[in-house]
Formats: C-alpha cells, structure tokens, sequence
C-alpha cells in the first residue's frame, strides 16, 4: 500500500513539474514585471542554459511550495495517505532535480530513455519551446499533446 501511494505521488510529481513548466514557466506575459519576474524564474534558463547555477529551483522557495502541496494533500486525504503521497513528490522532485542537471551538464548519460528524455529537452531548449514541457518523464507530453517530435 505505502509503495502503491508512493509511486501515485511520483507520477502526482510529474504533473506538477508539467503544469508548473508549461503553465507558469512559459506564460505568456507582457508587461514590464511580468516579463521581470518571467526571466528571473525561468526565462534566463533558456537564454543561458548551460549555467549551472540556475538548474535547480533554490531551496526556499521550494520548501514554500512544497509545503502548499502537503497542506493541500493533507486537507484531501487522511494524513498517512497524504504523507505516503507527498514522500512520492518528493522522491520525484529529487529526481527531476538531479536529472535535469544531468542533462544540461553530464558529459554522457546511460542510453535509453534517459539519452531521450536528454534529446527532448535539448529540444524544448533549441528547437521549440512549445512541446516538450516534461523533463523527468513524457507521460502528460504524452497525454496532452504536447510531446516535442523529434
């Protein structure tokens, strides 16, 4: 039971990662603090992708968010289920998170999907923006018919 829930917030991860990427990271803003605050928080990645100090989201902010993601699971779920689902988003962050400096700096990852989820992104960085807005899995590119054609 404990894993089942834990592989739920894995995939609940990926869905955060997905909408954050697509909906905030790539909204489309015109104004002047609009466009400040959207290259500050992701904007400079695309322009400066290789910078290794701007792959990782910093810790405070992201312990804010996480905290809202627990709180909100804890209002929707009996409070061991909602901590077995956020041991999920968290496990799945951590990946996202090390995966995705892999693919802006490892010299070689491991062939298979992990060489594809690397083509993908360098993709969505190079190529078009508009697809590709999974970084630790395809799974809602997939279903949302935004999976960049390579």
């Amino acid at each position: 039971m404990l894993l089942a829930l834990q592989l739920q917030g894995i995939v609940l991860w990926q869905a955060i990662e997905y909408a954050i990427h697509r909906f905030l990271f790539h909204a489309n803003v015109s104004s002047y603090w609009g466009i400040t605050i959207h290259f500050l928080f992701h904007g400079n990645h695309h322009k400066f992708p290789k910078d290794a100090d701007r792959l990782v989201f910093p810790p405070l902010p992201a312990a804010a968010i996480a905290s809202c993601i627990y709180g909100l699971l804890l209002l929707a779920f009996p409070a061991a289920t909602a901590t077995a689902l956020m041991s999920g988003v968290i496990l799945g962050y951590i990946a996202y998170d090390c995966l995705h400096y892999g693919m802006h700096h490892a010299a070689h990852l491991p062939g298979g999907l992990l060489q594809e989820l690397r083509a993908r992104h360098a993709h969505h960085h190079y190529c078009d923006a508009e697809h590709g807005y999974g970084i630790s899995s395809v799974l809602y590119d997939v279903l949302l018919g935004t999976r960049a054609a390579l």
